[in-house]
């Protein structure tokens, strides 16, 4: 899973299969001083890294703290004392933060990309084995980073070398969640602040690594855009969207983004599960060789009300192909309505490359349970399954955690029923006290 959400933290590490990582965030004591800011989980060492201010703490299998990393500065003089005349002692240092951490080396030698908030020196790399941090070199996208490295992703993607045989190059997958009110209060424009941004990292096992911006899709002025989940799929990064205008227009939507070529290729459709319903949360279910995307939905007029849908992989993957096909055969297609285009974008039709593109067709999900009633807001949701079923693990931003239950059909519910819908088994539990 690739979101990166403060109050998600890292969750149920132990307990759950480390699905969401770790959610314990008081129950760290690490001298942090408060809660975690950023959490990634190695899949391949089992480890956890965990941030508060510019300190990266390696968390072991077991949760014990196993190193300490300090990044920059701690406190760093307010930028804004630079563009106003006031007397040195006025100018209170700030403390800074690490806004963005990613896994860029996951075997043995872990390594991390890292940026932070303030000072000269914004993005860096963190050697863990080796207990080395080096300052990236920023060619030819310096006001990118600045804008960059002000704010957490929502989501962010390692990706290994499109040269498969360079190990020195990792390319970076990042969106943010963009709110038209938060970014008012900062005097700056939404346009400015980039959706997908894909950066290449080179050099990394060297004295003088460098990173560059490849791409970058910003936010038109008046949209407002979070991602609520996102997920890999072979070699594709499937992101769950929505996005709303001024006048409160919300779209549900699956966003597919390929890398080729040093570039992303983006498809959009609009997703549904039953009329007058909306998607909630969404979470990618991996037994074996199966792959299924549940989504929680809840209804427009009644949050209260829900129902879960689903979709197989395969034929998520199908329907994005058949986008592509009428794209480019058929010229059925245009641009995302989030995206803030440039003139000479406007100039041609999105079919003409199939790089950037919204379906004008609508993916509907299968439900898989009658509407029952969950109160409360979710903020996750991650799902396991075993003989008895599938079992969906909500996490309400209160910190309660409540399981529901998917059990599997019984045969002749399959020749009553058309749409093939079983009943539900709600269970609550208190994540932690």
């Amino acid at each position: 899973m690739f979101l990166n959400r403060n109050y998600i933290g890292v969750a149920f590490c132990l307990s759950l299969q480390t699905m969401f990582c770790i959610i314990l965030t008081e129950a760290f004591v690490y001298d942090m001083d408060g809660h975690i800011e950023i959490a990634k989980y190695n899949k391949v060492t089992g480890e956890t890294f965990v941030t508060k201010g510019n300190v990266v703490v390696r968390l072991s299998v077991d949760l014990t703290e196993t190193g300490r990393y300090k990044i920059g500065e701690q406190f760093v003089k307010d930028p804004e004392c630079a563009h106003i005349e006031l007397e040195e002692d006025t100018c209170k240092d700030i403390t800074n933060t690490i806004t963005v951490m990613e896994i860029i080396g996951d075997d043995s030698n872990t390594m991390l990309f890292l940026c932070l908030k303030l000072g000269e020196n914004k993005c860096h790399t963190l050697d863990i084995g080796n207990n080395i941090t080096k300052p990236l070199g920023i060619i030819n996208s310096e006001s990118f980073f600045d804008t960059f490295s002000g704010s957490s992703p929502s989501a962010s993607i390692s990706i290994e070398s499109l040269n498969n045989s360079d190990n020195q190059t990792k390319y970076l997958l990042f969106t943010h969640d963009i709110y038209l009110k938060q970014l008012g209060s900062l005097n700056r424009k939404p346009n400015y602040f980039s959706v997908f941004s894909l950066i290449r990292v080179t050099d990394i096992y060297t004295d003088l690594p460098k990173v560059t911006m490849l791409s970058n899709l910003k936010l038109h002025i008046n949209h407002n855009f979070v991602v609520l989940d996102a997920f890999q799929v072979k070699n594709a990064y499937y992101f769950v969207v929505r996005y709303w205008d001024q006048k409160n227009d919300v779209s549900d939507s699956v966003i597919q983004v390929k890398v080729i070529n040093e570039t992303i290729q983006l498809i959009e459709t609009r997703m549904k599960c039953k009329d007058s319903y909306h998607v909630n949360q969404t979470s990618l279910l991996v037994d074996g060789d199966t792959q299924i995307l549940y989504a929680l939905n809840s209804k427009m007029d009644n949050g209260n009300s829900r129902t879960v849908c689903e979709i197989d992989a395969p034929s998520l993957e199908s329907y994005f192909d058949n986008i592509h096909v009428e794209c480019t055969g058929k010229n059925k297609g245009s641009y995302p309505n989030w995206l803030n285009l440039s003139n000479s974008d406007r100039s041609r039709s999105p079919c003409d490359q199939a790089t950037i593109v919204l379906s004008p067709s609508t993916l509907y999900l299968r439900q898989t349970t009658r509407s029952f009633s969950l109160h409360g807001h979710f903020v996750a949701m991650e799902s396991l399954t075993d003989d008895n079923g599938t079992a969906l693990f909500l996490l309400r931003h209160d910190m309660f955690l409540k399981k529901v239950k998917h059990r599997k059909c019984p045969s002749r519910f399959r020749t009553l029923t058309a749409d093939n819908i079983c009943s539900i088994m709600q269970v609550n539990s208190k994540l932690y006290d």
